[in-house]
């Protein structure tokens, strides 16, 4: 699932997460986070309820195979 996480534009982070706990994706890419403060602050809040990934190559291949046993959080580098 891509998360919008700008907090601005969308739902403010509380709301995300709700939304998130709500879903139980399992695996969750945050998107339209236009600084590393936003992204970061998001990040901060998630890891109370998922593990977070930093991937280092900006890709991603998932499959109903390849999905995590266990919710997490992946975060793919770029602008």
């Amino acid at each position: 699932m891509f998360v919008p996480v700008d907090g601005n534009m969308t739902l403010d982070l509380e709301g995300m997460i709700e939304v998130l706990q709500a879903l139980k994706a399992p695996l969750m890419i945050p998107m339209h986070y236009f600084s590393t403060y936003t992204l970061h602050r998001f990040l901060e809040r998630v890891r109370q309820n998922w593990t977070v990934e930093i991937s280092e190559i900006p890709s991603l291949v998932v499959s109903k195979t390849s999905l995590p046993a266990t919710p997490k959080v992946t975060v793919l580098p770029g602008n």
